[in-house]
């Protein structure tokens, strides 16, 4: 039984059949946190928009463990490298409460003004210059820098949701 898919092997293997695959790949309340990840990764893979109607349902769905809200979230974060970063931003990542984005160009970052719901957001290797749209992000709470620079912290000013910031550089 291939799915949902149980490795990277397998994720591909499903990703490779495309359209018709979408519907299986749907979340199931009795997914465990991996095997929706692995379901999301598949998606991605496939990268139509079928498959991005599906990441919208992931999107929504809110997880009461924080752990898995995050392995959640970091996995749909994962897919803006595979989609057009506007409609990828508007319908999936303004869903998230969690958003981890590493390694991805930002074509726009004032896109990033969609993430309203959003509460903990994370950076990683982010090239981008402007961080103004972290001012409209009202209900962020956490906020990591990870090896991404940052001069500018004035939009953080009137964010009175904000408990924590934290910078990592790695040597």
């Amino acid at each position: 039984n291939l799915l949902p898919p149980q490795d990277q092997e397998e994720i591909q293997m499903v990703a490779r059949a495309g359209n018709e695959v979408v519907p299986l790949l749907s979340y199931e309340s009795q997914y465990t946190t991996e095997e929706a990840c692995n379901c999301i990764r598949a998606l991605i893979n496939i990268g139509t928009q079928a498959s991005m109607s599906a990441l919208e349902d992931y999107a929504r769905i809110d997880f009461e463990d924080e752990k898995d809200q995050f392995s959640i979230g970091r996995s749909i974060s994962r897919g803006l490298k595979n989609f057009e970063q506007n409609a990828y931003i508007k319908r999936i990542l303004s869903q998230l409460k969690v958003i981890y984005l590493e390694y991805v160009d930002i074509e726009n970052a004032s896109l990033l003004r969609e993430l309203k719901k959003v509460s903990r957001l994370f950076f990683q290797g982010l090239k981008l210059n402007d961080f103004s749209f972290l001012e409209d992000l009202k209900g962020l709470q956490n906020l990591l820098f990870l090896a991404t620079n940052i001069s500018d912290l004035s939009p953080l000013k009137d964010l009175e949701q904000l408990k924590s910031i934290t910078f990592l550089i790695p040597h």
